[in-house]
């Protein structure tokens, strides 16, 4: 438990076509995921892969392909968004985009963000479109 990785400073927002803020579904081309990856000594060095999952407000994820599976305790679960980072023990700021510009136009209501590392669950935010 000691050497499981937290993000904090969690920050999930819309972007319009010229990369601003946006708080309307219609504009929305990309969703940003921003957070710090916390300092742990105890943690594994090295390259990890962070996962997001982006829930709509209707309870569906946010996916581009079937194959975008991870390992979740038991069973390997779909993503929305991945990155891959190296992480040296020491605090790290990470941003996860979700590009939505060839996608169906996203819903208006609240969002659900998950983040996970090492096969846990290391974060979650919300963030509404209107």
């Amino acid at each position: 438990r000691a050497s499981m990785l937290e993000a904090r400073d969690l920050l999930a927002e819309s972007l319009n076509s010229r990369s601003k803020s946006t708080k309307s579904a219609k504009r929305t081309e990309k969703l940003r995921i921003y957070f710090i990856l916390s300092k742990n000594v105890t943690t594994k060095r090295g390259p990890k892969n962070i996962y997001t999952r982006i829930t709509r407000p209707d309870q569906l994820l946010l996916t581009k392909s079937a194959d975008d599976l991870f390992q979740f305790e038991d069973v390997k679960i779909p993503y929305s968004a991945m990155r891959e980072v190296v992480y040296e023990g020491e605090e790290l700021p990470v941003a996860i985009f979700w590009d939505n510009t060839n996608e169906p136009q996203l819903m208006e209501g609240t969002y659900t963000v998950d983040i996970f590392a090492d096969g846990n669950i290391i974060g979650e935010t919300s963030f509404e479109l209107k």
